[in-house]
C-alpha cells in the first residue's frame, strides 16, 4: 500500500514538475523575445 501511494506521487511530482518547466521555458523564451539577448544576459551576471 505504502508503495503504490510513494508511485502515484511520483507520477504526480513529475507531471507538475513539467508543467513548471514548461511554463518557465515560455516565460524565458517571452522575456528573450521582448528585451533581446543581450540584455537578458547583462541582468543575470
Amino acid at each position: 500500500m505504502m508503495f503504490d501511494s510513494k508511485e502515484i506521487n511520483i507520477k504526480r511530482g513529475k507531471i507538475i514538475g513539467s508543467i513548471i518547466g514548461i511554463i518557465i521555458g515560455i516565460f524565458m523564451s517571452f522575456y528573450l523575445t521582448v528585451n533581446g539577448y543581450f540584455d537578458f544576459f547583462q541582468n543575470i551576471i
